[in-house]
């Protein structure tokens, strides 16, 4: 599931901070985002549009997530299902970032820009990381 938030600013000064979720792709909202943005400036209207990516940061949320996985006690797949829960558990611990810093200076450095960047990112090595992959999978 993504979680992403993106800011809607006009200039007069006006903040509005979106929620997307949704069971899709970080593709999906960048996409769908930029047809937005093309409908505002067809429409003249004055307003910025900027999206937040966070990457996995400390917050239970995914270990919420996982957990509640579980909770299908008569599946086949249960014995299965722990085994993965605690692989996962593994992972989030070791990548998840303790501090958000990161993240909230993006989303500073989003509201405050006057630049047509639509995307904002962090933690940097998450992003740098999961370039690496995506390179080397294709």
């Amino acid at each position: 599931m993504i979680y992403s938030s993106f800011f809607v600013h006009n200039n007069k000064g006006d903040f509005m901070n979106v929620l997307l979720t949704g069971a899709t792709s970080g593709i999906g909202y960048h996409l769908a985002l930029k047809l937005i943005k093309k409908e505002i400036n067809i429409s003249k209207l004055d307003i910025d549009i900027k999206l937040i990516e966070p990457g996995t940061y400390k917050t239970g949320f995914n270990q919420i997530m996982i957990d509640s996985k579980n909770e299908l006690d008569s599946s086949l797949f249960n014995n299965t299902m722990i085994k993965t829960s605690k692989m996962q558990s593994k992972i989030f611990s070791i990548i998840e970032y303790k501090k958000l810093n990161s993240i909230v200076n993006k989303m500073f450095n989003a509201i405050e820009s006057k630049s047509n960047k639509l995307t904002y990112r962090a933690p940097l090595l998450q992003i740098i990381v999961l370039k690496l992959y995506l390179l080397f999978v294709k």
